[in-house]
């Protein structure tokens, strides 16, 4: 049968059992619809042809009649044969091109892919480019940015340096021009303050002396509150007199710490001692409690002026707070330092003073005698 008498043929499905596991249904399975149409042919003819010969046999025909049908027989075994090497020869021609066409299809596909994926990886590559440059682009203009910042900050910083150090001249001509005055005005009143500082109220009397428009307060019978109270322009100082023979302990320390922090409308503190010093504690030590200045002075009865000196010292901390960083160490330092120095300086002045007196009231005398003497070599009554 033809390819043209295949594709015209009529065809019927028909349902055929075949036994299981058995290897000729197995091998015909696989054939294609052409190749099982061949077996069936065959099979027929060889079928046919077997029948007849048997026939023949059984009908008992001569031996020359046998052999006719046995060389028929034959000859058609063999172009059954070349027929089906033909068929198994096309099978594989048709095989082999069909490999040889799934190896191109093959290759042909993986030449489409790798292209494909060229291209996408070139595509990757630029945009990867693009970014990098992009990241590169703006890793500049942040370092662009933060130099900028950088330098707007440093200025800033210089300029608030500069401003610093100059106010902090200024106020330390302003605190040299204040001891000046404060000392020499305290110089001149020492004498008669001391006359009346007698008893228990000597330091209430002083305070009163000291700040005549200020309002002076005495909380002796009040607790935690300290000894006395100054309210002036403003602002409440609280101070704390102790008149022990020997230095003011630790622990009398740690209570007026206390009173200075339970009492909020407190703005600073002085803590006078008035025959001693304070454990601890330099003259004149500034320290701070919750954001409050507090001094501590030595020997007050020998040195009145003292008081309104610190007084002075907080007020112009007070007036200044943004000038100064409390909270830093180093700051508190300076200015401990500043008012050690101021100290220093305050003594200083006081020698200076009494020498001066010593030395024009010396000076006076010796003039004097030098008059006398004068007048007397004149002959002049006086």
């Amino acid at each position: 049968m033809n390819d043209k008498e295949y594709e015209e043929q009529a065809w019927e499905s028909k349902d055929i059992l075949f036994p299981i596991d058995d290897e000729k249904t197995k091998s015909f399975c696989v054939l294609n619809s052409d190749e099982r149409m061949q077996v069936i042919e065959l099979g027929l003819i060889v079928r046919e042809v077997g029948i007849s010969q048997v026939k023949s046999l059984l009908q008992g025909k001569n031996k020359t009649e046998q052999n006719v049908l046995k060389k028929i027989h034959n000859k058609q075994v063999d172009e059954l044969r070349e027929k089906i090497k033909t068929e198994e020869k096309k099978y594989r021609l048709l095989q082999s091109s069909f490999t040889e066409e799934i190896q191109t299809t093959k290759l042909a596909v993986k030449e489409q892919q790798r292209e494909i994926y060229m291209d996408r990886i070139k595509v990757f590559e630029e945009e990867t480019e693009r970014l990098k440059q992009r990241i590169e682009q703006v890793i500049n203009q942040r370092l662009e940015f933060q130099n900028q910042h950088h330098e707007k900050l440093q200025a800033v910083a210089e300029k608030k340096e500069k401003e610093k150090q100059e106010l902090r001249r200024e106020y330390e001509t302003k605190l040299d021009e204040y001891r000046s005055k404060v000392e020499i005005v305290n110089q001149i009143n020492n004498n008669s303050a001391k006359k009346g500082q007698q008893g228990e109220d000597w330091i209430f009397n002083q305070l009163i002396r000291s700040f005549p428009s200020a309002e002076i307060e005495d909380h002796h019978t009040k607790g935690h509150t300290g000894d006395f109270s100054i309210k002036e322009e403003g602002r409440i100082g609280m101070l704390e007199s102790k008149n022990y023979a020997r230095n003011v302990n630790k622990k009398e320390v740690q209570k007026f710490y206390k009173d200075i922090q339970t009492n909020d409308q407190i703005n600073y503190a002085i803590m006078a001692s008035l025959k001693s010093g304070v454990v601890n504690r330099e003259d004149f030590s500034l320290e701070f409690a919750s954001g409050k200045p507090v001094i501590f002075l030595h020997n007050v009865k020998d040195y009145p002026e003292n008081i309104k000196t610190a007084y002075k010292i907080c007020q112009l901390i007070l007036k200044n707070m943004d000038c100064f960083d409390i909270e830093k160490e180093e700051n508190q330092h300076k200015l401990k330092t500043i008012v050690k120095t101021m100290k220093t300086n305050n003594k200083k002045l006081h020698t200076m003073v009494n020498n001066f007196q010593t030395n024009i009231t010396s000076q006076l005398n010796d003039q004097w005698s030098q008059f006398e003497s004068m007048i007397e070599l004149l002959n002049i009554e006086h």
